[in-house]
Formats: C-alpha cells, sequence, structure tokens
C-alpha cells in the first residue's frame, strides 16, 4: 500500500528522498489555486518561478507569455496580472502561457523538482487530484507552502482533506495523520472550507485587503477537474 507523508513547510524536505514519491505543492491562498483556475480557463501552462527576475527571463523565453504574482499579496509592478484566481478568465489567460511568482507557492516547486510527479493541490481540485494520485499507483508527499517561512494553517487545512480522501488507498504517515485529524475538526467546527481558510492569519489578511471574493473561490471544495502536473520543461499542464 502507498505511502501517504505531509510536511507542513517546504524546510522539511532536506532530509527526505522524493526519487519514487509524487510530490503535491499546496497554497490554498492562493498560488495553488490560481494555477488551478488559469489552466481550466485554457492556459497553454504555468510555469511556477520564485524570483521576480528569473519569472521575467523565463518569460522572455515564450513569446506572447504574460507575467503573473505577487509579493505580499500585491501584484508585482509592471507583471500583466496578480495572484487572484479571478483574474485568470479565459480572456486574460486562452491559448498562453503564465509564467507565475508568488511569496511563497512558486517557490515551494522548487523544492521539489527531483519528484517523478509534481501536482498542484488546491481545495478546488482536491478530489479530481486524488483520483490522480491513485492512479499514478506512487507514494505521495503533501507539501504545504507557508506564509513567509511560517506554517500556514489554510495550507494544512488542504493537505488535511487531501489526506482524508487518500485514506484507505494509502498508508498516512503519523504526520499525514495529524494534519488530518486537524483538518477534519476544523471542517466540523466551521462547516464549511470557505470559513476554515478565512479564519486562518493569511486568510484574515486577505480579508484586509478586501480579498473576500478570492477566500470564497479558493474555498470551493471539489469545484474543478483540473490537476496540474508538472511537465519536463517545468511547466504545469493539465493531467491526462
Amino acid at each position: 500500500m502507498p505511502i501517504v507523508d505531509a510536511v507542513r513547510l517546504p524546510d522539511e524536505l532536506a532530509e527526505l528522498d522524493l526519487a519514487e514519491t509524487n510530490a503535491v505543492v499546496i497554497d490554498i491562498l492562493r498560488a495553488t489555486s490560481t494555477i488551478v483556475a488559469a489552466i481550466a480557463s485554457g492556459a497553454s501552462g504555468v510555469i511556477p518561478v520564485g524570483e521576480v527576475g528569473h519569472a521575467r527571463a523565463v518569460s522572455a523565453q515564450y513569446p506572447g507569455s504574460l507575467l503573473g504574482g505577487e509579493r505580499s499579496a500585491v501584484k508585482i509592478e509592471g507583471f500583466d496580472l496578480g495572484n487572484s484566481p479571478l483574474e485568470y478568465t479565459h480572456e486574460a489567460v486562452g491559448g498562453r502561457v503564465v509564467v507565475l511568482s508568488t511569496t511563497n507557492g512558486t517557490r515551494a516547486f522548487e523544492t521539489v523538482r527531483s519528484s517523478p510527479g509534481v501536482y498542484a493541490g488546491a481545495l478546488v481540485n482536491r478530489a479530481a487530484l486524488c483520483r490522480a494520485l491513485m492512479d499514478a499507483q506512487r507514494d505521495v508527499l503533501l507539501v504545504c507552502s507557508g506564509t513567509d517561512g511560517k506554517v500556514s494553517e489554510e495550507d494544512c487545512f488542504g493537505a488535511g482533506l487531501i489526506a482524508d480522501t487518500l485514506t484507505g488507498w494509502g498508508t498516512l504517515t503519523d504526520r499525514a495523520a495529524g494534519v488530518r485529524k486537524k483538518a477534519m475538526n476544523d471542517l466540523g467546527r466551521l462547516g464549511d472550507p470557505a470559513r476554515v481558510i478565512g479564519s486562518s492569519f493569511h486568510g484574515k489578511r486577505l480579508i484586509d485587503l478586501g480579498l473576500v471574493a478570492d477566500i470564497e473561490v479558493c474555498g470551493r471544495l471539489d469545484s474543478s477537474d483540473v490537476v496540474p502536473v508538472m511537465n519536463a520543461v517545468g511547466m504545469l499542464v493539465a493531467a491526462g
């Protein structure tokens, strides 16, 4: 039976061998939710990049590509798009490559490049993602992106709901079982995924910035069948 593990921050990856393990990067608010939205809206693919300068350089390699991203939840100056899933409409991104750089999530992708399968996980694609992971028949590592180097409650919540769906197909480690237990408790207490992520530190920060609609969109559990997976050139494209 495959093993399902979880880390609450990318820093915890240092001692792990990913050679035979599929990695799922989770940044509920908002990078992986935005990646799902972009591909669902017809983007050719999304290239996650950690640093702004590198993003500009990568974008130059793809004529007609768009630059998207944020720092401290605010759109990067000179970029085409920010990091709200609501911006990534078919009219904005259809048929184009998006080079995305965010404060936390896109950097997390760079830490798991040695994995044979790198996926973008969110609440919105939880069920479809889990089906893809089960079909792949490999061990799974859930990687929470965190916020500014600190554990993000909403990422752990997402990891917990994914771990819950994989229970029975795979054997949960103590770490995965821990995030699963807390996620189920939080969901039982608040009743709605959007309320759970909105109650987190980062969720409250987005609310203060007037981005309540983003929280509502990112909290729509199982609302998308898109499963972004990284190809050989480091671009996230729709699986299958």
